[in-house]
C-alpha cells in the first residue's frame, strides 16, 4: 500500500478495501484521503503543551477475507448483520495522522520527518503526519479469535522510507480479565498482551489501562481489545468505562470492558450510572469487534442515513437487523459512534 500510495485501486499485488457508509456524521470521511475523524489529544499528553488540543484522522482497511465479510453485509442497502462474523485469515490495518505541529510539543517534535498527507477538513485544507499504525488479523488460537496490534512512530529510526519509521508498541490477544492497576505496581506481567522494548518513549508512556497494549492516540483507560469489544448494533455500551458520564468507581465494574468473548458474542447493554450490564430490548446483535462495522450499521440503522447514490427512501430492516428507532433502553439515548 506505500507504494499505492494507500489507494486500494492502485494496488496490483493484492486487494483492499474500505468499510462503506462512514460518509456521515460529525466524524464523517473527508474527501482527498477517506480519512476519519479519531480521538482529540490534549496536552500534556503525548509532551503536547498544556491545554492544547490536537486532532487526529486516521483511514482503514480490510483485506480480501475481510472484504468478503463486509460484501455479505452490505449486499442490499439494508444491512445483514447475521454475516457479520469474520473468517480466519481476515485482517484490518488503519494509519493515523495527527495534526500536532512542532510547536505543539513542549519538547521534541516526536513526528519530525514523518510521512505527511493533505486533507480537507471543515476549516480547509490541513497538514497531518503520519503518528501510529494498528493491525488486527483473525487468529482462532486467541480467546477473543483476534490479535490487535499497535505501532508508533520513532524519529529516531533510519529507515530509508519514512513509512517504515512504525515500530512496535504491543500485542493483546486477550483482556486480561482481573488484572487491575494495582497488579501492575505489584510488578506483575499481563498475560494475554505483550509490550515491545522497541516502543518510542512517548507512546510506552502512553499504555493502556494497567498496562495493556494500546496506541498513542488512543484512550489510556481502555485498551485495544476492550474497546473493539464493544461493537454491536444497538450501540448500548460507551467504548471505555469513562465515557459518557459513566460511574466506575471501582475495578470490579471497570472489568466490564476486560472480560475475553469471542466476535460472536455481543458486549451487552450497559446501564451507565452503575455500569452493570443489563437486559436490553432488542438484544444487540454482536459485530465481530469491527468499530468500524459499527460505525456504518448505525448510521443507516439508528440515523436513517443513506448512501447519495442510493435511491432516496430510507432502508427498511431486513432479517435479523435490530429495529429502527425509536430505542428502547440503554440504547435509547446512544450517540453516534465516530470511530
Amino acid at each position: 500500500m506505500i507504494e499505492a500510495e494507500f489507494r486500494p485501486e492502485n494496488n496490483s499485488v493484492r486487494p483492499w478495501f474500505h468499510m462503506p457508509l462512514m460518509n456521515f456524521g460529525p466524524g464523517r470521511r473527508e474527501p482527498i484521503r477517506g480519512l476519519t475523524s479519531e480521538r482529540v489529544l490534549m496536552g500534556p499528553e503525548l509532551g503536547i503543551k498544556d491545554g492544547v488540543a490536537v486532532h487526529n484522522f486516521a483511514v482503514g482497511f480490510y483485506n480480501a477475507a475481510g472484504g468478503f465479510t463486509i460484501g455479505q453485509v452490505w449486499q442490499t442497502a439494508s444491512p445483514d448483520l447475521s454475516k457479520s462474523q469474520f473468517p480466519q485469515g481476515a485482517m484490518a490495518f488503519k494509519i493515523l495522522f495527527s495534526e500536532a505541529t512542532a510547536n505543539d510539543f513542549q519538547g521534541a517534535d516526536i513526528l519530525a520527518g514523518a510521512p505527511q498527507w493533505t486533507i480537507a477538513t471543515t476549516t480547509g485544507l490541513k497538514q497531518v503526519r503520519l503518528l501510529q499504525m494498528d493491525v488486527a488479523p483473525a487468529d482462532a488460537r486467541s480467546p477473543t479469535g483476534w490479535v490487535f496490534g499497535t505501532f508508533a512512530y520513532d524519529t529516531s529510526a533510519n529507515d530509508p522510507s519514512a513509512w517504515r519509521r512504525l515500530r512496535p508498541v504491543g500485542l493483546s490477544w486477550g483482556n486480561d480479565f482481573g488484572f487491575a492497576p494495582a497488579d501492575q505496581q505489584a510488578g506483575r506481567r499481563l498475560t494475554e498482551t505483550t509490550i515491545s522494548d522497541q516502543a518510542p518513549a512517548y507512546a510506552a508512556n502512553h499504555l493502556g489501562w494497567a498496562g495493556r497494549a494500546n496506541g498513542p492516540v488512543d484512550n489510556p483507560n481502555s485498551g485495544c481489545l476492550s474497546c473493539h469489544g464493544t461493537s454491536q448494533f444497538p450501540v448500548s455500551a460507551p467504548i471505555a468505562f469513562d465515557y459518557h458520564n459513566n460511574t466506575c468507581d471501582t475495578d470490579a465494574r471497570k472489568m466490564q470492558w476486560f472480560r475475553n468473548f469471542r466476535g460472536n458474542q455481543a458486549f451487552g447493554p450497559l446501564d451507565r450510572p452503575t455500569c452493570a450490564l443489563v437486559n436490553g430490548s432488542p438484544a444487540p446483535v454482536p459485530l465481530d469487534f469491527s468499530l468500524q462495522m459499527q460505525v456504518a450499521v448505525q448510521s443507516v440503522l439508528q440515523f436513517h442515513d443513506i448512501n447519495p447514490c442510493a435511491p432516496a427512501a430510507p432502508p427498511a430492516p431486513g432479517p435479523m437487523v435490530a429495529p429502527t428507532p425509536p430505542l428502547a433502553g440503554p440504547a435509547a439515548d446512544a450517540p453516534r459512534v465516530e470511530r
